[in-house]
């Protein structure tokens, strides 16, 4: 059944790119020095559109539309938090937010692009 989009089901067409979920944990030597490590959870199938919003007035009184995130739509699953990160061709992003979609049938997860 489709309810437009994703309606009650993810529609494996949409779903055309790989993501990796993966788990961020923080060590701190005993020099104090702190790394992070990735350990990864899955790597699915998403679909990708990017999220776009108004900068701020530049002086001219007008307003520019910019890339603000990314928004992916998976398969569902309960293990997805938002500390976690994603790469996508190479991209990484940062969860911002999940959003859980019909009766457990998708996530959506929206992300930023991560710090270097």
């Amino acid at each position: 059944l489709s309810h437009g989009g994703f309606g009650l089901m993810a529609k494996p067409g949409k779903l055309d790119r790989r993501l990796l979920i993966q788990s961020v944990t923080v060590v701190q030597s005993t020099s104090g020095e702190v790394t992070e490590n990735l350990t990864t959870l899955a790597t699915v199938w998403a679909s990708r559109w990017y999220v776009r919003g108004e900068a701020p007035d530049v002086g001219d009184g007008s307003t520019q539309q910019v890339l603000t995130g990314v928004r992916f739509t998976i398969r569902f699953r309960d293990d997805v938090l938002t500390n976690m990160v994603l790469t996508c061709e190479g991209d990484d992003f940062t969860i911002t937010g999940i959003e859980e979609g019909g009766r457990r049938d998708t996530l959506t997860l929206y992300a930023v692009t991560r710090a270097a």
